[in-house]
């Protein structure tokens, strides 16, 4: 928890990289902590400061998901589900893929999400999950692809 000025004190931190999030409850929308993460090295004996993250007001933007086969050809009519990671800040968004294979979502907020494909995959395969950070512009994510088991 930080204090009233923002700063925060981590105790007993052993030697060795860590991951550092700030708590993405503090943050609603139109809210976001930039970056999400930093990777700290923490050197026995040694004070850890100046890891900082910024407080910023973000905007609301569009994310396009390219959804393919696997064979990697555009796949229309896919289900597909956009998810805040901590799923307790913004509503989940549904588009299905249109005839190049893309879901369009409109109007999200910048922060940390999750996009899967709610369509039953073919036996031997599944719907690999992707995980991107908006931040403030557009996204084009990488493909949701069907992948072999």
């Amino acid at each position: 928890t930080s204090d009233d000025e923002g700063y925060y004190v981590i105790g007993n931190v052993p030697a060795g990289t860590h991951q550092i999030f700030p708590d993405p409850a503090a943050a609603a929308p139109p809210y976001y902590f930039y970056p999400h993460a930093r990777e700290v090295t923490k050197v026995a004996g040694v004070a850890l400061t100046g890891v900082d993250f910024e407080y910023r007001t973000g905007g609301q933007y569009t994310v396009t998901v390219p959804v393919r086969d696997q064979t990697g050809a555009p796949a229309p009519g896919i289900a597909v589900v956009l998810e805040d990671m901590w799923a307790s800040m913004v509503a989940p968004k549904y588009a299905t893929s249109g005839a190049n294979g893309n879901a369009v979502f409109t109007d999200v907020w910048s922060r940390w999400y999750n996009v899967s494909a709610s369509a039953i995959a073919p036996v031997g395969y599944y719907w690999r999950a992707l995980n991107f950070y908006v931040t403030d512009s557009n996204v084009t994510t990488d493909p949701l692809q069907l992948v072999a088991e």
